[in-house]
């Protein structure tokens, strides 16, 4: 059971299946607020790099969608490595001492399997036709047509949802088992998607616990904002209004 502010693990999780926009909003929250900030899906191309399944510049060009059946196939021979990715995803979130953002596929469902009393757990989703677009914009490069860009992301999808049932019984299919919010983005530019999630009702409530999180800080942060009057004061330095969500840094009056 959970009775106090240090009972819980100082980390925020973001998940979504590919090219939903999920990796762009974990580092957009993490430079508003602070955090640091660890990618999954970094470590999985590291290793397609270290393997030989695709090079750095094929990453680049837009082609790691297109390889990652490769991928998958040697992840199911290979399923020990599988795990190794995953059992690193698990000890930085028991062993995170300061707030932290971490993005992956299934991280909010290993923290759920594993009783990991984060702060909170973030899926977002897209349509196929926002995937392909958010896809086309992080790999400018590719020349990909729509269709085969499409079949590429839902081929994934269904490769994921069959290797992470079959090692751990997740079901994909089903984010609100392991996630405090399921955040659509369809037609959501970044800024709104963003916006969206930082004025969601769950998000508001549980992000105050992370303001609260280190009374060891030295520094106590004070500062008001001038669209609602809400006033701050906290250990972390954050770049929003957590009441009302502003983001405008001219219209936050530093009181420290």
């Amino acid at each position: 059971m959970i009775t106090s502010y240090m009972d819980l693990l100082p980390v925020i999780i973001l998940g979504g299946l590919g090219s939903t926009g999920s990796t762009t909003l974990a580092r957009k929250l993490s430079q508003a607020l602070d955090l640091t900030f660890y990618s999954v899906g970094e470590i999985i191309r590291s290793l397609c790099v270290k393997e030989g399944i695709c090079t750095k510049e094929d990453i680049k060009n837009g082609m790691f969608e297109k390889m990652y059946k490769d991928l998958a196939e040697f992840l199911k021979k290979n399923p020990k490595l599988n795990q190794k990715i995953d059992q690193e995803t698990i000890e930085i979130i028991k062993n995170a001492k300061n707030p932290t953002c971490i993005e992956g596929r299934i991280a909010s469902a290993l923290a759920t399997k594993e009783k990991l009393p984060v702060i909170l757990k973030i899926w977002i989703t897209a349509d196929i036709t926002d995937r392909v677009k958010r896809f086309r914009i992080k790999n400018p490069k590719t020349t990909l047509p729509e269709d085969e860009i499409a079949k590429i992301l839902l081929e994934r999808d269904k490769l994921e949802a069959e290797q992470y049932f079959k090692l751990y019984q997740i079901e994909l299919d089903k984010p609100s088992l392991y996630n405090d919010i399921v955040l659509d983005t369809s037609g959501l530019s970044v800024e709104d998607s963003y916006f969206k999630l930082i004025q969601h009702e769950v998000f508001r409530e549980k992000i105050k616990k992370l303001w609260q999180f280190f009374p060891s800080y030295d520094v106590v942060y004070r500062w008001k904002c001038e669209v609602c009057g809400y006033l701050y004061e906290g250990f972390t330095p954050i770049h929003l209004c957590p009441h009302c969500g502003n983001i405008d840094e001219q219209k936050i009056t530093d009181l420290t």
